[in-house]
Order: C-alpha cells, then structure tokens, then sequence
C-alpha cells in the first residue's frame, strides 16, 4: 500500500501564521513611521542651513559687485587718462617732428598711404572689396600730392615735456593694469559658483597678504596718477599752442585726412570684427552640433548592436526550439512571442539604420559647412590683419618714424635715467641664473625660478595667461612641470615670443648644437608648448650660436639654418600644429628662404618685410623678422647714418619696422651680440639698463662656463 511522503521538520499552527504577519505589518509601520520623522528633520536642517549659505554667498557676491564697480569706475577714470594722455604725447610728437624735419614729413603720410594700400591688396576672395577705406586711402595719396610746398618751421623745446608726459604716462599704465588684473580676479571670483570645475580648499585661505593697502592708500595713490597726468597734460597743450603757431595751414589739411583715412578704417576693422565673432560664434555653434551628432550615431550605433543580439538571441531561442521532440514540437505562445519579437526587432534594427544613414549625411553636411565656415574666418582674419597692420603703420603719421633714429647728443639725454626691464628680460635672467646654479638645464629649478621671479616681481609686464602657469607650478600639486604650458588655449599650447626672447643664455653655455636645440626645446616648453612657439625658440637659439662661431656670410649662415630649422619641423606635431594654425608645412624654412630673397635684392620696402615676415608677438612673426634685421644689417643702410656701428643699425630698423619692437630688437640685438661681440654695445646703452652691472657680471660667468665645456 503507498504512503505519502511528508517534509520534515517543525509544522506552525495557523494562528502562528497569522501572528506572523501582523508583526510583520506592525513593525513595518513603526519603522516608517520613525524613517519619516528622520525626513522631515533633516529637511528642516537643510532649509535653514541651505538659507544661511545662500544668504552669505549672495552678501559676498554684492561686496563684489561693488568693489569691482569701484575699480571700474577708476580704470574708466585711468582709461580716459591714458587716451588722453596717448592723445597729448602724440600731438606733442607731431609738432616738434614738424618742427625738426619738416621735408620728411611731408613724405611720410604718403608712404604710409602707398604701404596700406599695398598691403590691402593681399586680401583674399569675397573680401577683395572697393570700400571706403581705400576712397579714403586714395584720396590721402591725391591730398599729399597736392600739399607738398616748401615749409618754415622752428624748432621748439619739447623734449623734456614729452619724457614727462611718458613718464606720466607710464606711471598710468603700470596703475591701469593693476586695475584690469583686479577687475579680471574679482570678476572671475563673482563667477564661481560651487559647480564650478576650479574650486578647491586652499591652505590658509584668510591669510593677508604681505603688501596690502589700505582702501585710502589705493585711491590716494590713483587720484595721484591722475592728478600727475592732467597736470603734464595741461603743461604740454600750453607748449603745444606755442608750437603751433609756426605750422602751415597744409598740416591741418594732412592732418583732418588722416583722421577721415583712420576713422574709415577702423569702422572696417569693426565690421570685419563683427564679421569674425559672428562668424567664430557659428563654429562653436556648429562644433557643438557635431559633437552632439557624433555622440547621436555613437548611440545610435551601440543601439544597434544591442538590438543585433536580441535579435540573435530570438534567432537562437526559436532555431533551438525547433528540435522539440514529436508533440513537443507545438505552436505555443512562446513561439508565437518569439516570432513577433523578431519581427519586431527586424523593424527596429531597419528604423535605426535608415537614422543612422541620415544622421551621418547630416554630420557630413555639418562637416562641409563647419569647413566653409572656417575658410570664410581665415579670409576675414587675413583681412583684419591686413587693416591692424595698416593701423599700426599709420601710428607713424602721429609717432614718426625718424623719432626712432635719434643724434647722438639726443639719445644721450634720454640715458639719463634707468630704463626697467620687463618681463622677457627677467625671465631671460632666470635662465641664465638657473643655468649657472645648476651648471646644466634643470627643468625644475628654472621653473621654479620663472615663477618665483613673478611673485617676487609681478609687475614686470607678465600677461595673465603665463601668470596662469606660474600660479600652477607654485601649487604642491604640480609634479610635471611641463604640464600647466600644455594645458593653456584648450591644449594647443602658446606660439608667442617669449620663449624665443630669453633663450640666448642656452646658446651662451652649450657650445654643441645638438644641446642648443634639445634645451632650447625644453626651457620655452616649460611657457610656449605649441610648437610654432618653441620651434621659434630652437630657431633663435641657433641663431645665436651660429653667431658665435665668428665670421660668417650671409649665406651660409642662412644655409645652414635653414638645414637645421627643416630637420627640427619635419616631426609629426610641428606638421600637425603648422596646419591647426592655417600655416604651411615647415613655416620657418619658408620664411628663412624668404629672407634669402630679400637679401639678394638691393632695397626691399619696409612693407614687404612686415607682409612677409611680420613684426608680431608670435614666434613666426618675429622671430625670422629679427634674423633678417642682423643679416640685413651687416651693410650700411642710406635710411640711418653712417656714424652708427653694425649693431646699433640692427637696433635702430629693428625699431622702425613697429609692432612688437621691444622683442624683435632684443633677439636681433642677441644675434648681433654674439656676433660682434660687447665692443658694440655703447656705454650709454649699458648705463641706461636696469641692474647692467649684474648682469655684465652673470654674462662673465657664462663665457667661463662656455669656455670650460669647450
């Protein structure tokens, strides 16, 4: 007879069932009951403590807010200074370069004209346009043709007055920057909010820091600057007034068509500036846009490789199930499922194709206009170039050239007074001081001393994006050295002079020239990471040490820089950074074979140079401008006089060309050093420096050390 099987173990009665339960639901609700006065507690403590903060952070924001309105109400006061002052120098300029050379005066504006038109005809496709700006500059050519006549003039004491109103002026600037650096802290610091990406805990934040004023002392000392500046003012329109009355009435007609002339064109830079924003507004739209497409298909594509193995895993299921045995085999609902869901999942995988097709044609269709967008803004960029640099040649109708060409007896009582030295030179000392306390390229040590040299000095000049870096390589967090130059403009990198301007030192400690451009490399990358700025730096840097070898010709010193300069840029980044920028391949080479062009020509016009090679704050448009300027210079030049020496004309037409003047001539001025060596340099010229005898001192040190490595 069967038995039935029971389980096991302990049997509960009903009532324990029951009992069970009721416990369970009983403490279910105790627990909630407890979990929602916790909630409400804590609700309340958020509510008061998220008011408190708000209201602390919305009070230390309207501090803010008012303290960068005081400061911009002074650098508004500090800006109109400044114009008018820039005003005053260069009306004062005008009047007593009337006065002093009067025949070449009347030349300059229409040279002027003729180099703006010149380089005006270098605009490219829709942007070749008759606008005002050349009526204008055409007119101006018609207008001087008619004004030249014989012109009387005397010649007045403006000298000292002008030195005074630079001094005045500069004294202004150095107070105007120091307000733009605040307005730009205090305005970064009132957009921080806690989502922002950079903050963090810092160490003894509420410290004060060595050096802080006083509100009073901070608008006495801005009220005094001002006060200085109206006063030097005031003195230099009464000295004007004097000088004007032995001008001819041709000036005024020269002088209210150079206005017209101006005005018309900085109207277009205008326009073409408005042109360039909308149009660079347009990329970052349509790079975002791409971006978003890009990330689109990316899902849309791992969509569809997760719905090609549903697909297959219904495949499978329905493939297996086909081997059920005899009446196994049924139609079932799980058949009729699986059937349906590859159906469906045929449908969805053909829906998300055809999405696909579509949204790669419209990333190819955003790609194409992305690429037109980016010709358009090379055209314009090309054109607003083009019309700064006209801009910036006008500014000798108002700061004339021949002022740069100074007699002996004037340039004398200009050294009367030490000249400081900004922030190129003090970090070209720290290379050198790094280099003779290391005895070779330390990395570390010159960086750290860069950034030292900064918080010790900051108001050399230094811009806000190397301050940057110098604040990241001071943090305890920064173990690669390298890393802050790399990070700068979204990861390209700087391609500005200053890594060209302090290198010589290299070149004056390594006598191999493998070490010159290996180290050369290495102390601009620490500042200038993209490699149109340490290229610049390499190409500097050999420069100078070719120089030291002694004599040489012009050609073969070309040659073999040339030789060095195509080895450096034929890697991969220096390709890849030439095309980022719209450059040619091998930038440098190209504008050292240019240079060899214009040096097999008698007269090369100024324009030219500055077309070619330029006279800006990025390496390739100065570094090779500098070069030529010592090649150009090892022969007499009719435009400056004969009682010169070789360097001192590398100087003078380094300073005539314009632009970045202060940096052209300094690396001009290395070469030619090396080249001709310390005899050049006249004594006045060292006496007029800023800690000369230190630095005779430091450069004594280095020939030691390039005398024992030889």
């Amino acid at each position: 007879m069967a038995t039935l099987s029971v389980k096991p173990g302990q049997r509960f009665t009903v009532p324990d069932w029951h009992i069970n339960a009721n416990l369970i639901s009983t403490n279910a609700e105790r627990q909630r009951s407890a979990s929602h006065q916790i909630r409400q507690e804590t609700r309340t403590l958020r509510n008061e403590t998220n008011n408190q903060t708000q209201w602390d952070e919305h009070d230390n924001r309207t501090r803010l807010a008012e303290r960068i309105d005081s400061v911009n109400r002074w650098k508004e006061t500090l800006d109109k200074c400044l114009t008018d002052t820039d005003t005053e120098i260069d009306a004062l300029a005008k009047m007593k370069e009337a006065a002093e050379r009067a025949l070449q005066a009347k030349n300059l504006p229409l040279d002027v004209a003729i180099e703006c038109l010149t380089l005006r005809e270098s605009r490219r496709a829709i942007d070749v346009v008759k606008d005002p700006v050349e009526d204008e500059l055409h007119k101006e050519v018609e207008v001087i043709d008619g004004a030249k006549r014989d012109l009387q003039q005397k010649v007045s004491e403006a000298f000292e007055q002008l030195c005074l109103l630079q001094e005045a002026r500069q004294q202004l600037n150095f107070d105007h920057r120091g307000k733009m650096e605040a307005l730009e802290i205090d305005r970064v610091c009132s957009s921080l909010n806690v989502n922002s990406p950079n903050i963090s805990f810092k160490v003894n934040a509420t410290r004060v820091p060595i050096g802080s004023t006083t509100p009073q002392q901070w608008d006495q000392y801005s009220q005094y600057n001002a006060d200085r500046a109206e006063a030097e003012m005031k003195a230099s329109t009464e000295l004007r007034e004097a000088i004007a009355l032995t001008i001819a009435q041709t000036n005024n007609e020269l002088e209210a068509q150079r206005v017209a002339t101006e005005f018309a064109l900085r109207k277009r830079i205008r326009e073409f500036e408005k042109a360039y924003d909308e149009l660079k507004w347009q990329e970052k739209n349509t790079l975002e846009e791409i971006a978003e497409m890009e990330e689109d298909i990316r899902r849309l594509e791992e969509d569809l490789r997760k719905k090609m193995w549903d697909l297959k895993l219904a495949h499978t299921r329905l493939e297996t199930r086909t081997y059920r045995p005899n009446m196994e085999l049924c139609r079932d609902q799980v058949q009729y499922g699986l059937t349906d869901e590859v159906h469906q999942l045929e449908g969805t995988i053909a829906a998300l194709k055809q999405k696909l097709a579509q949204s790669q044609d419209a990333l190819d269709a955003l790609y194409k206009h992305l690429y037109r967008i980016q010709t358009d803004m090379s055209y314009k960029a090309n054109s607003l170039m083009l019309d700064n640099k006209c801009m910036d040649s006008r500014r000798k109708l108002t700061v004339p050239a021949e002022k740069f060409v100074p007699e002996v007896d004037t340039f004398n009582r200009t050294t009367n007074q030490t000249l400081c030295y900004t922030d190129d030179t003090a970090m070209a000392r720290c290379v050198v001081r790094s280099l003779l306390a290391k005895g070779e390229f330390d990395e570390v040590d010159m960086a750290r001393r860069f950034a030292e040299e900064h918080k010790k000095e900051p108001d050399r000049g230094y811009g806000m994006a190397v301050v940057k870096v110098f604040k990241k390589l001071l943090s305890p967090k920064c173990s690669d050295v390298f890393e802050p130059a790399r990070v700068q403009f979204n990861g390209k990198g700087s391609y500005g002079n200053g890594g060209a301007m302090r290198v010589a030192g290299i070149s004056l400690i390594y006598p191999d020239v493998q070490d010159v451009k290996k180290f050369a490399k290495l102390s601009a990358e620490l500042t200038h990471a993209n490699s149109l700025g340490y290229n610049g730096a390499i190409l500097q840097a050999l420069a100078v040490h070719l120089a030291l070898q002694g004599e040489l010709s012009r050609e073969s010193f070309l040659e073999q820089l040339i030789g060095h300069m195509e080895d450096v840029e034929a890697d991969d980044k220096s390709l890849a950074d030439a095309r980022a920028m719209g450059f040619e391949e091998l930038p440098f080479s190209r504008r050292l074979k240019k240079i060899k062009e214009f040096l097999e020509l008698s007269t090369i016009p100024k324009s030219d140079v500055l077309l070619e090679l330029g006279n800006g704050i990025a390496a390739l448009e100065s570094v090779p401008t500098a070069i030529y300027s010592f090649l150009r210079s090892m022969k007499s030049d009719p435009d400056i006089p004969h009682h010169y020496n070789n360097l001192q004309r590398v100087i003078i037409y380094c300073i005539s060309l314009g632009g970045d003047t202060d940096t052209i001539a300094t690396m001009a001025g290395a070469i030619a050093g090396a080249y001709y060596g310390e005899e050049q340099v006249p004594p006045c010229w060292e006496q007029s420096c800023e800690a000369f005898q230190e630095t005779e001192m430091l450069a004594n040190s280095l020939h030691e050390l390039y005398s024992q490595r030889l």
